[in-house]
């Protein structure tokens, strides 16, 4: 999956074996996603700004991608988990998703901490979401981009 204007990089999580994908955009407040297999993923948003917040309307065309468990870290992330709460029911926006969502936010938790949570917790709701699903990142800042790749290669547990 590539988003408009990021970088993206493919990692292993040493020790959950998940599947990772870090895409570095310059905003989330912007960051659309692209056409993806039909396959669910945990999507990790993290970002130090305060105007970093997705709208109802841009996580419900995150929903339709296949993210089916949000975990939001950073000044707005509890702002960005209601979006994704109303996103995936609000009749102006369609039909209900066909799946539960499953949201968090990490506001008052180290980065470290929510990367743990989405790796070794963020799993199954109860229907569509494998517990090996990938994780996809979306990140607003480089160095953001390099905590989050220094963790998936060193964190085994």
């Amino acid at each position: 999956m590539t988003l408009p204007s990021t970088s993206s990089t493919l990692l292993t999580h040493v020790g959950s074996g998940r599947r990772a994908e870090i895409n570095r955009t310059e905003s989330l407040a912007t960051a659309e996603p692209a056409k993806r297999s039909q396959e669910k993923y945990v999507l990790f948003t993290a970002s130090e700004r305060n105007d970093a917040v997705m709208s109802v309307a841009q996580a419900r065309r995150w929903l339709e991608a296949g993210a089916a468990y949000v975990c939001s870290w950073g000044l707005q992330a509890s702002a960005t988990e209601e979006s994704f709460d109303y996103a995936s029911f609000l009749p102006e926006l369609g039909e209900p998703v066909p799946f539960t969502v499953m949201t968090t936010s990490h506001e008052h938790e180290s980065l470290e901490e929510a990367l743990w949570f989405a790796f070794w917790n963020a799993g199954p709701p109860g229907d569509d979401l494998d517990p090996t699903s990938p994780v996809l990142l979306v990140l607003d800042s480089s160095q953001l981009a390099a905590r989050c790749a220094e963790w998936i290669k060193t964190n085994r547990q």
